[in-house]
């Protein structure tokens, strides 16, 4: 009659499979989240995008060209929707966004509501939640579309850099950068925008020289707007 010996690990074996496990958990956990931060940063540029599509199709509709006039980023964002149907108010709310994470809530579905009689109102939730995005009102109509920005990243500031996540007015990504959507629809992501010579990325809309404050790209009577002071942060006009 055989007999089998039944085999167990040491625990010395034991203690390297567990170190070689931490190890690679170690050595993965960097590359998931550079991943995952990867995945959340296209989403964000895909909503520009859209965001882009919308306002162009608003500026472009009717006989002549016109521009988006609002007093704030809701009443920017609840013009579109209805003049041009894009009502997803998880468009210009990011999830990684500190001040979206703050208010811990729900991110609201519509931007708005109509009623029976065709009368169009603001969900009070979307207007009660911070936009991850800075928009532009009132462009010019004949803006150079490719070298004009329409809306960004949240937190830029006028050196060309995203504000950290301990500021008043945070950069989504803190000061890691952003994206800017142009009027041509094309979204760019930037660390900053000093360019190699530190001249800037961005193109002064009356020199045409390259320029690191974003309000030097816009024409005069454009004005930035901005998460609401209620969430923490000013809003932010450009000189006239």
């Amino acid at each position: 009659m055989k007999t089998y010996s039944r085999s167990a690990f040491t625990l010395i074996e034991l203690l390297a499979v567990i170190a070689i496990i931490g190890i690679l958990s170690g050595m993965l956990y960097p590359a998931i989240g550079h991943i995952m931060e990867n995945a959340r940063r296209t989403t964000a540029a895909n909503n520009l995008h859209q965001i882009s599509i919308a306002a162009n199709a608003y500026m472009r509709s009717g006989p002549t060209a016109k521009t988006i006039r609002a007093n704030s980023v809701h009443d920017w964002a609840l013009l579109l929707s209805t003049n041009t149907g894009l009502n997803d108010a998880a468009l210009y709310i990011l999830n990684e966004d500190p001040l979206v994470i703050a208010q811990n809530r729900e991110t609201p579905g519509q931007i708005a509501f109509t009623d029976s009689n065709g009368q169009t109102t603001i969900n009070s939730s979307f207007a009660n939640m911070p936009i991850s995005f800075a928009v532009v009102s009132n462009i010019a109509p004949n803006a150079p579309v490719s070298t004009t920005p329409i809306a960004w990243t949240r937190g830029l500031q006028a050196s060309g850099y995203w504000a950290a996540e301990d500021a008043t007015c945070p950069g989504v990504y803190g000061n890691r950068g952003g994206h800017i959507v142009f009027l041509d629809g094309h979204v760019e992501y930037y660390e900053n925008l000093l360019g190699e010579d530190g001249s800037g990325r961005l193109v002064n809309y009356y020199t045409k020289q390259p320029t690191v404050n974003i309000e030097e790209a816009l024409n005069t009577g454009a004005a930035i707007l901005d998460v609401d002071s209620s969430f923490g942060a000013p809003v932010s006009d450009p000189e006239p």
